[in-house]
């Protein structure tokens, strides 16, 4: 347990370090970004760009995670782009946890966050991984060696590889009937199979085999706990993540007894790990207990204060109940902590206009229009607010 609450610590060290300005990526500038506050768009540019251009990517995926940090892809993307644009990340980062660097740190700690918002995320970079870890091992014998060579090599080497690495690229391929049956051979007489049973699961929740994901994490849980602390265990695999994954599978099933009880025991791995109670607080808010989903929403926001998500979901939640001060406080450190996050504008205007303070919800309304994309949903609805606030206040159009 101890490991996952330096992780979390870890996580918000790598959030607050990415919110001093000086330290900020720079925005990329490219045609093919038609709207600059559209994420999507970032996003986009990022994976034509990543295998070619991993420094820009990663760039552009880190501003789309400003833009929209409420994606688990767009933080998997920016990692990537860490790792693929240093030979020795990508290789340290397939091969080894051992003795981590500070670069390889942060990786994980933006994997830690994708998979806490999508638990059964596609890495569907790890191909483009795969190819770039081939291309920098030739490169030292031929630094001119061409994409024709490189990819009859990695034919050549695929086509005798070990039945592991063949289930990784079958997933990779997003083959994962395949994926599923070699990973299944991988596993046979190993007495370390968790990652196995992880992999497994997280392929299963993502085809929609519900029941055979739970057992597959229940194993992995059952030989890590076995197990205790011998072995190192990278954070996004760790058994509050697992028991994160379970209480998914268990709210798509309606199951909210199971979801409770797996979020619970998230938090009997480690204390520190706010998606649980973020994910109860939701959850009882989906069922209409507001005391309990304030209850839970509050503790996150006190074990994650600088992530700006459960702050956001409680300031919401605290306006829709009619605790409008408290709803302004949280809501106004929201876009402190993440300023060209549109949303949060538009929520917090209309809690200036119920306290009647006009010039604060005119602000945030402009706030809104200024970094919203084009085809936000809430933007029609707000551009209609903002004319009739100004109609109020005398302003002219």
């Amino acid at each position: 347990m101890r490991t996952l609450i330096l992780c979390g610590l870890l996580a918000a060290s790598v959030v607050a370090e990415a919110q001093k300005g000086g330290n900020l990526p720079k925005r990329p500038r490219d045609a093919a970004i038609a709207d600059t506050n559209d994420a999507r768009g970032y996003a986009e540019f990022a994976r034509l760009n990543l295998v070619a251009k991993p420094g820009i990517a990663a760039d552009a995926y880190f501003w789309a995670s400003r833009l929209d940090p409420m994606q688990g892809e767009y933080f998997y993307g920016y990692a990537m782009g860490l790792v693929l644009k240093s030979p020795s990340l990508v290789r340290s980062y397939l091969r080894s946890r051992a003795g981590q660097s500070k670069d390889l740190r942060q990786v994980d700690s933006l994997l830690l966050r994708a998979h806490t918002i999508d638990p059964f995320l596609f890495r569907r970079f790890d191909r483009d991984l795969f190819f770039e870890s081939v291309r920098f091992a030739a490169m030292q014998d031929n630094p001119q060696v061409s994409v024709p060579e490189l990819n009859f090599a990695l034919t050549q080497y695929l086509s005798g590889a070990d039945v592991e690495t063949r289930a990784w690229m079958a997933y990779a391929n997003a083959d994962f009937q395949q994926a599923l049956k070699l990973y299944g051979e991988a596993m046979k007489g190993k007495k370390n199979a968790a990652g196995y049973h992880i992999e497994r699961g997280r392929i299963q929740a993502r085809i929609g085999q519900a029941d055979s994901a739970i057992a597959s994490f229940e194993a992995a849980l059952k030989e890590l706990r076995a197990r205790e602390q011998k072995d190192v265990v990278v954070i996004y695999n760790s058994k509050a993540v697992l028991e994160h994954s379970i209480a998914t599978l268990q709210e798509q099933r309606d199951n909210a007894e199971g979801a409770r009880a797996a979020y619970g025991r998230a938090l009997e791995e480690d204390l520190s790990y706010h998606p649980a109670h973020t994910r109860l607080g939701l959850h009882a808010l989906g069922h209409g207990d507001t005391t309990a989903a304030l209850s839970e929403l509050e503790l996150a926001v006190q074990l994650a204060p600088n992530e700006a998500t459960p702050r956001f979901m409680l300031g919401s939640t605290l306006l829709a109940v009619g605790r409008t001060d408290d709803a302004t406080e949280h809501l106004t450190q929201v876009i402190t902590l993440e300023p060209w996050w549109a949303t949060p504008y538009a929520i917090v205007a209309q809690a200036w206009e119920r306290k009647a303070d006009g010039p604060k919800a005119l602000a945030a309304y402009e706030g809104y229009m200024a970094r919203a994309a084009l085809t936000h949903p809430l933007r029609p609805q707000m551009q209609q607010r903002l004319a009739n606030l100004k109609e109020t206040l005398g302003i002219k159009p």
